[in-house]
């Protein structure tokens, strides 16, 4: 009976944390990689080739938001750090940009960071903190690659989320 018990309080807690963590997500996308590669520029050569998350429906703009990208790559991924553009066009076609820098190598630059499963190697960063929407509507985010080569080989995918933040702050 204690089991039973133990077992329907386990699956009560986790049942529970799913769906309080899922209720502050706006956004989650994964984009994969052709063949595991993601080249530097676009077919035109003109600009970076880039990657765009779309249909971000933002209905409440006056929480604070944290957007995080994760990086799935494997051991062979032949740049150390992930370097990109990321654009974001509001509804009314306004285009805010920034640069940011993913590391995938510790300190020294030997060993990979971030939750390992076999060959795979996730990396998790928050790129922008406490960021608020201008507007409601429909938002695009593209992530235009910055890397130092040609072509990152080895870069599996990339998964954007938006959540809302956890700051104790009040915008209003």
């Amino acid at each position: 009976m204690q089991r039973k018990l133990k077992k329907i309080f386990i699956m009560t807690f986790i049942v529970l944390a799913t769906v309080s963590c899922g209720r502050n997500e706006l956004y989650r996308k994964t984009i994969e990689f052709d063949n595991y590669k993601w080249e530097r520029l676009s077919k035109d050569k003109t600009h970076g080739n880039s990657i765009d998350f779309t249909d971000i429906n933002v209905k409440d703009n006056k929480d604070p938001y944290d957007i995080y990208i994760t990086v799935r790559h494997s051991s062979l991924i032949n740049v150390g750090s992930v370097k990109f553009v990321m654009e974001m066009t509001s509804p009314n076609g306004t285009t805010r940009s920034s640069m940011h820098t993913i590391n995938l190598k510790d300190r020294s630059g030997k060993k990979f960071i971030g939750d390992v499963a076999g060959d795979l190697y996730d990396v998790e960063e928050r790129v922008k903190s406490f960021m608020s929407f201008t507007e409601t509507g429909k938002y695009t985010i593209r992530i235009i690659n910055l890397a130092p080569v040609y072509e990152v080989i080895g870069i599996i995918d990339m998964t954007m989320s938006i959540k809302k933040s956890d700051l104790d702050y009040d915008l209003k």
